[in-house]
């Protein structure tokens, strides 16, 4: 009796610092993934920019609901091209940066839309059609300059919005 009760004890009494070099070997891994995952965000965040133009003329609310689309048409209808200027640095060398472009001419489903006839019930080819041109939107490839530098200069239309992105 009294060997079990001392192998217990000794089982015991060893438990105890083997559980606590688990939790500790198991927190710094935690912590290592987390640091790791966290610097991959930032990094892959400060590879991603998006630009809109919000006209001026514009109030900062968000638009009523109303029975016909004369207000939205109104609405569309404000503001002129602005200037876009944009500039990476330190960036490598030759990174490829792609602009994608979403404005009245490109990725414009609504335009489509008004080109069917208004539909009220659109067909299985006019949703895919309206699909497709929701998704053409205008996209073009650069790539950094030797010193790791990237510039965009451009006038962009009201309401467009405009993804820089390094791949």
């Amino acid at each position: 009796m009294w060997l079990n009760a001392i192998i217990g004890a000794i089982a015991i009494a060893q438990n105890i610092p083997s559980a606590a070099l688990y939790v500790t070997f198991l927190s710094r891994s935690v912590r290592n993934v987390e640091v790791r995952l966290r610097s991959s965000l930032v990094r892959r965040l400060q590879m991603l920019s998006i630009a809109y133009h919000y006209p001026p003329e514009m109030p900062q609310t968000v638009l009523a609901s109303f029975g016909t689309r004369d207000k939205a048409c109104e609405t569309l209808a404000l503001g002129k091209p602005e200037q876009l200027k944009i500039k990476f640095t330190g960036l490598k060398p030759g990174a490829k940066i792609v602009v994608e472009t979403l404005d009245q001419q490109n990725g414009n489903a609504l335009a489509a839309w008004e080109s069917l006839g208004k539909p009220d019930n659109l067909s299985r080819e006019q949703t895919k059609l309206l699909r497709e041109k929701a998704a053409a939107t205008k996209k073009e490839s650069f790539a950094a300059d030797a010193n790791g530098c990237f510039k965009l200069e451009r006038f962009i239309e009201p309401w467009s919005l405009v993804l820089i992105q390094e791949l």
